[in-house]
């Protein structure tokens, strides 16, 4: 809005008077404001949508496991299974943004690697396990435990009993 001067012609003569005048830049402007603000709904209510299915996602595992599945279409997913239950929440999430970027060829070459090296060390934490309730039940029995061998890939426990040395 501004102040501007209105002249008036008619058959008196001329008449001036002063009144508020819309300018053309405050209309554009209006308008432009006005899309904007409905962009900007339009935009919040998506966020929302897209944050609500995102938590729905992360909440029900099986939903983003068959959703991997379905997007890298693997051939054999038997060692992808597995490491989709053993990588816990965090690494769901993870293998989702894998999925999301890569083959689902290459996909399941990486879970069947990933797993195997899991295997091992579950084999080499459950043996470790075992050598140490071996130790402590040992103990009580008068019988003394010594490793053999330099090497920490070749070293060996063995038995020895108090009576030997």
């Amino acid at each position: 809005m501004a102040s501007c001067k209105i002249v008036r012609w008619g058959p008196t003569g001329q008449e001036a008077e002063h009144g508020m005048c819309i300018l053309a830049p405050n209309v554009t402007n209006q308008y432009l404001f006005l899309i904007m603000w409905y962009l900007n709904v339009i935009l919040i209510l998506l966020n929302t949508v897209s944050w609500i299915y995102a938590t729905f996602r992360y909440c029900y595992p099986s939903y983003m496991h068959m959703l991997i599945l379905n997007t890298t279409m693997m051939q054999e997913p038997k060692d992808f299974n597995r490491l989709f239950t053993h990588v816990g929440p965090s690494g769901q999430i993870i293998l989702e943004k894998l999925s999301n970027n890569m083959s689902g060829y290459i996909l399941s070459m990486v879970s069947a690697r990933v797993t195997r090296k899991l295997d091992k060390k579950k084999k080499a934490s459950d043996l470790n396990t075992q050598n140490m309730s071996n130790m402590k039940k040992g103990a009580g029995d008068g019988v003394r435990y010594r490793e053999l061998g330099n090497n920490k890939r070749n070293r060996t426990i063995t038995a020895t009993s108090s009576d030997e040395e």
